[in-house]
């Protein structure tokens, strides 16, 4: 391996260790969903203690910031009432730091080209699995995005419990891969496909995506080899080792996540960021056990070349993934 190859793959580690280690920290997920209540609310997602929502929130024109839905390390996000409409709204302020009373402030870094990304990737995408952006702004230094309020928590809620039915586990997959379907069409590949950035709705069965933030377009030249964005424990094979990721990358995650929902546990799971790196390289990703349903024949059949460590052996797009879907009988 000549020098450049070693420092190249330096820099793609150092990168993983620090995301596998924001990985293993309580989440801290800027939510877009209004706080649940009750024993089932997802503490992790929608930040509603007293020190998230203390500080005072920036001044937005046409917007007057309420309380503090979620806060993560790149941006804050508001409930809000939107003068225009009358609605209220998810306000999502972008942010490197916090300044000395607590409130987003976006300096002047490498991270602002990423935030007007994520801003450009949401205005231009349209679909209803997938979070609706309805304008942005920046006042003051800060960047924001104004968007839908949304019902219901992340899947993150729902992992390790084994309580979704396979129907409902089905009818998931499928909303998802329609609106990885449409976003691939438009030439965008979401690359942080987590249970975190996957928002449902019990009562009404709806899912959206979030967080596009990683995401990219097919055709940009800024995706090369050696550069890494998304969380490891998720990502395909190819993208964890810093290497091209195309649309078939965002369907091997969604297979880990299902994996993840129907086990009830990560489908990858280790101490450091080395063995978690070695036991998805060598793959294959677990298998579902048995089930009181006996649908896991069914979800391994559906499974297996959505989670192929090979991508040439994935299905070629997020639509065939979803006849896929159609014919394993796992929505009936």
């Amino acid at each position: 391996m000549t020098t450049l190859a070693w420092v190249l793959l330096g820099l793609a580690l150092g990168a993983a260790w620090a995301l596998f280690q924001r990985g293993r920290r309580p989440p801290e997920a800027a939510s877009l969903s209004a706080p649940e209540t009750g024993p089932e609310a997802d503490s992790g997602e929608a930040a509603t203690d007293a020190s998230a929502g203390a500080a005072s929130p920036p001044v937005l024109l046409g917007l007057t910031l309420q309380d503090v839905l979620g806060r993560g390390s790149s941006a804050t996000v508001y409930r809000a009432l939107d003068h225009a409409s009358g609605d209220t709204v998810a306000v999502k302020v972008f942010a490197t730091a916090l300044d000395g009373q607590g409130r987003a402030r976006l300096e002047d870094s490498g991270d602002l080209p990423r935030f007007l990304q994520e801003v450009q990737t949401l205005e231009r995408l349209q679909h209803p699995h997938i979070v609706r952006a309805r304008r942005s702004g920046q006042r003051g230094g800060r960047v924001h995005l104004v968007m839908d309020l949304l019902r219901g928590q992340s899947l993150r809620a729902w992992c390790g419990s084994q309580r979704l039915s396979s129907p409902a586990l089905a009818g998931i997959a499928d909303q998802i891969l329609d609106a990885l379907a449409y976003a691939h069409e438009q030439g965008i590949v979401h690359r942080d496909l987590k249970p975190d950035n996957i928002l449902y709705d019990e009562a009404s069965s709806q899912v959206t995506l979030t967080d596009f933030g990683v995401a990219r377009w097919l055709q940009d030249s800024q995706t090369r080899s050696g550069m890494m964005l998304g969380s490891p424990a998720y990502m395909a094979p190819e993208q964890l080792m810093g290497q091209p990721c195309d649309a078939r990358g965002d369907l091997y995650a969604l297979g880990v996540v299902l994996t993840e929902l129907l086990t009830g546990r990560p489908a990858f799971d280790a101490p450091s960021l080395g063995e978690l790196m070695r036991l998805i390289l060598k793959g294959p990703v677990p298998a579902v056990p048995d089930r009181a349903d006996g649908s896991a024949p069914a979800w391994n059949t559906f499974l297996q070349p959505l989670c192929a460590t090979d991508p040439q052996q994935r299905p070629a797009s997020a639509r065939a993934a979803r006849a896929l879907l159609a014919r394993s009988g796992l929505r009936a």
